[in-house]
Formats: structure tokens, C-alpha cells, sequence
């Protein structure tokens, strides 16, 4: 996979959000990756994306 194949697989699980956040840091971001969004689904074998159970 490539850099934009991966952006693409985060969009396609809602877990790349795009806008203006600031951080705990207080930085501020146009981006922001949700972890918690993309990691409770997983990938099936087949390429479709199924919710992660237990």
C-alpha cells in the first residue's frame, strides 16, 4: 500500500478527521487520526470491512 492508500483506508473508517483541533498539547492540527475508530473494526480476508468483536 501506498501513503494515500492508507489516508484512504483511516477516511474510509472515520478515523482520519480533517478541521481544526487543538491538541492536549496545545499545538493545533488540520488532522487528526482516532485510533480507537479504525482499530475497533478489522479487516476480513476477503477485503471487507467487518466490526471487531471480541
Amino acid at each position: 500500500m501506498n501513503t494515500e492508500q492508507v489516508l484512504d483506508e483511516f477516511r474510509g473508517a472515520g478515523a482520519l478527521r480533517e478541521g481544526h483541533f487543538i491538541l492536549s498539547s496545545g499545538l493545533h492540527s488540520g488532522t487528526f487520526l482516532q485510533k480507537i475508530w479504525f482499530f475497533s473494526i478489522r479487516i476480513a480476508p476477503s477485503g471487507c470491512v467487518k466490526p471487531w468483536r471480541p
